[in-house]
């Protein structure tokens, strides 16, 4: 909140700083005040068009809200600004998820994972699309790269396990369920 008083001075002073209304919109979204934040963000985008992840944050804050048009317009509008950006990538990718639109969401996965393939949370995503669209050695293959990135990722496990039970392999499902078990319970 502090912050939040800092930024509003700021903004007294230099009404025109698109960083200053920028800042105060992902301070705003931190506190819970969505639909403040976008006014801040829409404000920070009139000031400066070519601002750096201001469409991406504001997508994020429209995905939110539950609207997903804007949220893949500004997610779209911030790859043409930056067409290398993994985050945006994931964040579009999500989104299309939560359309169901699991072809759309595979494809900006991919892309995420081909600009960060560290990135556990881009192969457990896509993984989970492909699950979705019925594709298990895609969807096993991404939720194994998961477990090499990170051998604690529950979630993962249970996908997985839940993988090799639908395919009859009930040792490796037994063997995944209980490892998420573990590593839920520590």
């Amino acid at each position: 909140k502090e912050a939040l008083l800092d930024f509003t001075k700021i903004a007294t002073i230099n009404p025109n700083f698109p960083d200053t209304h920028h800042n105060t919109a992902i301070v705003e979204d931190k506190l819970g005040n969505e639909k403040k934040s976008i006014l801040y963000f829409d404000k920070a985008i009139q000031l400066n068009p070519l601002l750096p992840k201001a469409f991406y944050n504001r997508g994020v804050v429209y995905g939110k809200l539950g609207n997903y048009s804007g949220a893949i317009f500004d997610f779209s509008r911030e790859l043409q600004l930056r067409p290398t950006d993994d985050e945006t990538y994931f964040g579009r990718g999500n989104i299309y998820s939560k359309q169901g639109l699991f072809d759309k969401a595979i494809a900006d996965f991919t892309k995420a994972i081909q600009y960060n393939s560290a990135n556990k949370d881009y192969y457990y995503n896509r993984g989970i699309a492909f699950l979705n669209q019925e594709e298990a050695q895609f969807a096993l293959a991404d939720l194994s790269k998961v477990i090499q990135l990170d051998s604690k990722y529950a979630a993962a496990y249970v996908n997985r396990g839940f993988l090799f039970l639908k395919q009859n392999e009930f040792e490796r499902a037994i063997q995944d369920l209980t490892i998420a078990i573990r590593i839920d319970s520590n």
